[in-house]
């Protein structure tokens, strides 16, 4: 089932920011990143466009933090939860 669709631009926001890290993956419904720091608006299971379309439920995002040597030094979940209309 879809939630009423909103315009992209108005979307809820995910950040992050990192340093001195190995490397990074934030992950989660519809995004992927390896970049250090960012920010996205998300459209969990799909958009078209200006609008998404996304999918009631819960929609978890998951940074991953590793050092120089491969290791996880830090996970961190955010939880994005979308209503019915």
């Amino acid at each position: 089932m879809k939630a009423r669709p909103w315009p992209t631009p108005d979307g809820p926001e995910l950040t992050w920011s990192t340093e001195n890290a190995g490397s990074v993956l934030v992950e989660g419904d519809g995004f992927s990143s390896t970049a250090p720091s960012g920010s996205v608006r998300l459209c969990p299971t799909g958009g078209s466009g200006s609008f998404c379309f996304p999918s009631l439920g819960t929609h978890v995002y998951r940074m991953t933090v590793r050092d120089g040597a491969g290791a996880v030094v830090l996970t961190v979940d955010k939880v994005l939860v979308v209503v019915g209309p």
